[in-house]
């Protein structure tokens, strides 16, 4: 794991201490550090597709997944945050001691956070056509409903996230 991976899990952990899933006995920053490991996998599949790409290209683009991918609920979810997406940009730029990302990095992670801040729309369609647009943002959607649908009950929002991953996924 890098340095800055470390870095923006801490900043994740911390922010959403005392916050808990929906059933109220799993702490949120578990639902992130998931949306993670979902969006690496897929990240894996996507990128072996793009054999042009050389190994600093591909690590590059699967460091700004994950990073979107862990914070991908702050800008919607944290009072701090709410639609403060320069914000989070500017702390993650003091992260990263290392320069571990390169300026357009940066532009991708802003960009793709926007596409998945639902607050954004007015409604719920225009936000996963909006999502689906961007690839980066398109990959951590459908991490993000593949763990919503992991431990949602019957009956919720299943059918709405079945909707949208099948939007997203085709």
């Amino acid at each position: 794991m890098s340095k800055l991976i470390e870095k923006v899990t801490e900043h994740l952990i911390e922010n959403f201490k005392g916050i808990t899933r929906w059933d109220k006995s799993v702490p949120y920053h578990t639902h992130p550090l998931e949306v993670s490991r979902i969006a690496e996998s897929i990240m894996g599949d996507y990128i072996n597709n793009y054999e042009n790409w050389d190994k600093e290209n591909k690590k590059s683009y699967l460091l700004v997944v994950q990073i979107v991918a862990l914070w991908h609920d702050h800008a919607e979810d944290l009072e701090k945050y709410f639609n403060n997406i320069p914000l989070l940009i500017e702390e993650l730029k003091e992260m990263d001691t290392d320069k571990e990302l390169a300026f357009n990095d940066y532009i991708k992670i802003g960009h793709a956070l926007h596409n998945l801040n639902k607050n954004n729309y007015d409604n719920y369609r225009d936000f996963v056509i909006t999502a689906r647009s961007y690839n980066i943002s398109r990959i951590v959607k459908i991490a993000d409903i593949k763990h919503n649908l992991s431990d949602l009950k019957k009956g919720s929002l299943k059918d709405k996230y079945l909707l949208a991953l099948h939007i997203l996924e085709n």
